[in-house]
C-alpha cells in the first residue's frame, strides 16, 4: 500500500543560480551597451532554470517504495538485511539521490542514486543493505527521502515519500 509523496520546495542548482546570475549580467550588459540580442539571451538565461524548478514542481516526480527485511525479526546482534524496491509511478527523464532515514542508532543512512545501473522487468531499481542492533526493541525505518534533478540539473526538487513498511523487530 502506497501513501501520496509529500513534495518539499523546489530549489535551484549552483548549475540553476550560474544560469540565472549569467542572465542577470547579460541584462546588465544589455541595458550598458543598448544591445537587443543580449537582452534576449539574459532574458532567456533566467528563465531556463526557472522553467526547469516550475516544471519539476507542475510534474511532482514520485515513486513508490517497498522494503523487505531478510529476516522479517532478528535476534540481538544479528545482521538484517533490507532490500528496497523502487519504481517510479510515472516515467522521469531525470535523475535522483535517495536516503533511507534510519535511527541514530544504526549510523549514517545508506544513500542510492536513481535510477540505478540495471533495473528489472518492472522498471524497479532495486538496492539492499544491511543493519545490525546489539538491543533488542522495534524500530522504525524510513521514509525515503529523494532530491530529484532535472534532465539539465537546474532545479532539484526534494520528495519525502510515506512508505508503509516501518518496524524492524530486534
Amino acid at each position: 500500500m502506497r501513501k501520496p509523496a509529500h513534495q518539499l520546495p523546489s530549489v535551484l542548482t549552483g548549475r540553476g543560480w550560474g544560469l540565472a546570475g549569467t542572465g542577470v549580467a547579460a541584462l546588465l550588459g544589455a541595458q550598458i551597451l543598448g544591445r537587443r540580442d543580449l537582452l534576449l539571451l539574459g532574458v532567456f538565461l533566467i528563465l531556463l532554470p526557472l522553467a526547469s524548478a516550475l516544471a519539476l514542481r507542475l510534474l511532482k516526480p514520485q515513486f513508490q517504495v517497498e522494503r523487505t527485511f531478510t529476516p522479517a525479526t532478528a535476534e540481538s546482534g544479528t545482521p538484517v538485511s533490507i532490500s528496497l524496491a523502487v519504481r517510479p509511478v510515472q516515467p522521469f527523464g531525470g535523475t535522483a539521490r535517495m536516503k533511507e532515514e534510519l535511527p541514530g542508532r544504526f549510523g549514517a543512512s545508506p544513500e542510492f542514486r536513481f535510477p540505478a545501473t540495471r533495473t528489472d522487468r518492472s522498471s524497479a531499481s532495486r538496492y539492499e543493505y544491511r543493519l545490525r542492533s546489539t538491543r533488542r526493541g522495534l524500530y522504525r525505518i524510513g521514509p525515503v527521502s529523494a532530491g530529484f534533478l532535472d534532465p539539465f540539473g537546474l532545479a532539484l526538487a526534494q520528495h519525502l515519500q510515506h512508505d508503509v513498511a516501518g518496524g524492524l523487530l530486534v
